[in-house]
């Protein structure tokens, strides 16, 4: 009987499969996506300190039952709560394990909901943090209850990962992606940085108000012409004196041109033709037809080719002779408007008192074209007739008045990896500033990550001066590369943006490198005590 009690003794004495030893590493990853989930695009706004309280009070709200939202949170801190249990295992018991991990989740997710304060856009609720401890007790209850086979499943997986980090090649392949995400957003970028192609070609085109009439504007227009590109700043005085149409050339898409015996205007180009609304009929003073609450020109179909024409070109130009019949006009009064509703437009030219409004819709402006306005102050200093000339050339958004060019200027252009991810999730494109971010986040990240499992077996010392450095350099590189090629600004937010983020990534690499060396670790021991038993083993057992 004894030689059976030792050889069970022995066979017990075989190392088991443990549980996930990359807890550390799923710890560090949940955090993080934790706080780009709900920190970004990070753009915080100092709150007045006299008014902070007031501010919590009315942002700290229990918020509405968003049942998708809710369930979202909840998922959000699954990973952390299943982390966060496999990493107190074997130290607690299991019900004061639970609640450390309730109370980690909580912490956490309050310290992003206070930050959210600071963020516009953005509102705090009880309901998240509730939701979120939650999910994190959820994924805590699932490490203690999950099925064996599922951990045996995720460890096996994870063993494939031992041995295969090689420093120097991590440490190119950090560069080379840099290097391959940038290149790639850059040449996409004449597709991707098309501004106009939010543009609806189902939109009419109207003079002197909105469709449903709630935009009116009192005034006279003796011409309106159109080009589908923009033209130069040198041929603004050749538009004055002999139209667009002498200018533009095979750009140019038509004109309305209005005289007594034609009050609804005499089209040309691809124009559709328009017709008048209204209680009154149209009236013709002086060659140039009069607009009001009472009657006011809309096209009879929509203006596709026109808008199709721009989206092709991403450029356009809009020139009108008009002048105001007063100055106390506002809404904007719609002057021309290319839209459907008040709040859904191509452009907009309108009067606001005596200053001209330009809005054009691009993913940085959104469908209602108001987040950047260009605003022409005093354009309309008279009831005279003035002269506007509108130029967009997929960046910028100029204008003369009276062939003037006016200080105003309105820039339009987008950053290459939001316009990429604009057009990628074209179901909502106009979230410009939470794909610049996440833009950020898949270009920095993962370089983050290889640099720091490339520099993981280093000395602590020079780990920190080489990711702390590489960091920043790395930061500059895409940069620099868009300041210089698509004349954007080098904004020193978004440096240190980058740098933190490759940080952040670096310091998980740092974690998953420790966690394959204690897997590695674990492998030689369970073979050592595989092979120690079986030579314990009495010969013709």
């Amino acid at each position: 009987m004894s030689p059976d009690r030792g050889n069970v003794r022995n066979m017990d004495a075989t190392p088991q499969p443990g549980r996930l030893p990359l807890e550390r590493t799923l710890l560090c990853c949940a955090i993080l996506i934790i706080l780009l989930a709900t920190l970004l695009p990070f753009s915080f706004q100092p709150y007045d300190p006299a008014q902070t309280v007031r501010q919590f009070e009315s942002r700290f709200s229990m918020g509405g039952w968003d049942w998708l939202g809710l369930l979202a949170n909840v998922i959000l801190f699954f990973p952390f709560g299943f982390g966060a249990w496999m990493g107190l295992r074997d130290r607690y018991r299991h019900r004061v394990r639970l609640a450390a991990v309730g109370v980690l989740g909580s912490g956490l997710s309050a310290v992003c909901e206070l930050l959210q304060l600071f963020l516009p856009g953005r509102l705090t609720s009880l309901l998240d943090l509730v939701a979120n401890t939650v999910g994190a007790l959820l994924g805590a209850l699932c490490a203690w209850w999950g099925p064996r086979p599922v951990f045996d499943w995720l460890e096996a997986r994870a063993r494939r990962l031992v041995g295969a980090w090689v420093p120097t090649t991590l440490l190119r392949l950090s560069l080379t992606y840099l290097f391959a995400v940038s290149s790639v957003l850059m040449l996409l970028y004449p597709w991707s940085g098309r501004s106009t192609w939010t543009w609806d070609p189902s939109y009419s085109l109207m003079l002197g108000n909105e469709a449903d009439g709630s935009r009116a504007w009192y005034g006279r227009i003796w011409r309106v012409e159109f080009a589908d590109r923009a033209i130069d700043p040198k041929q603004v005085e050749p538009v004055i004196r002999q139209g667009l149409a002498a200018v533009a050339g095979p750009a140019f898409l038509g004109s309305y041109v209005f005289a007594p015996e034609i009050p609804t205007g005499q089209v040309s180009g691809v124009l559709p033709p328009l017709r008048w609304r209204g209680t009154t009929s149209p009236r013709v003073h002086e060659s140039a037809v009069l607009l009001s609450q009472e009657g006011w020109l809309q096209t009879a179909e929509p203006a596709a080719v026109l808008t199709e024409r721009v989206r092709r070109t991403n450029q356009f130009t809009l020139a009108v002779l008009c002048a105001p019949e007063r100055l106390d006009q506002f809404g904007p009064a719609r002057i021309v408007s290319l839209s459907l509703n008040t709040v859904e437009r191509n452009f907009t030219l309108g009067q606001f008192g005596s200053h001209v409004t330009l809005r054009v819709r691009t993913p940085l402006t959104g469908p209602n074209a108001t987040v950047s306005e260009l605003h022409l102050r005093e354009a309309f200093a008279t009831l005279q007739p003035v002269h506007l000339l509108m130029t967009f050339d997929g960046a910028r958004v100029r204008a003369w008045v009276n062939g003037v060019r006016s200080d105003a200027e309105l820039n339009l252009r987008i950053r290459p990896g939001a316009a990429l991810l604009s057009r990628v999730f074209f179901v909502s494109p106009y979230r410009i500033r939470e794909f610049d971010a996440l833009s950020l986040l898949i270009l920095f990240v993962p370089t983050g990550l290889l640099l720091g499992m490339a520099t993981a077996a280093w000395s602590w010392a020079r780990r920190v001066v080489v990711l702390g450095v590489g960091a920043l350099g790395l930061a500059v590189v895409p940069e620099v590369l868009t300041a210089l090629l698509l004349e954007q600004p080098l904004l020193a937010g978004r440096l240190w943006l980058g740098a933190v983020l490759i940080v952040a990534g670096g310091v998980v690499g740092f974690v998953l490198v420790g966690d394959l060396a204690r897997l590695r670790n674990l492998e030689q021991e369970r073979a050592l005590a595989l092979v120690s038993s079986r030579s314990a083993e009495p010969e013709g057992y």
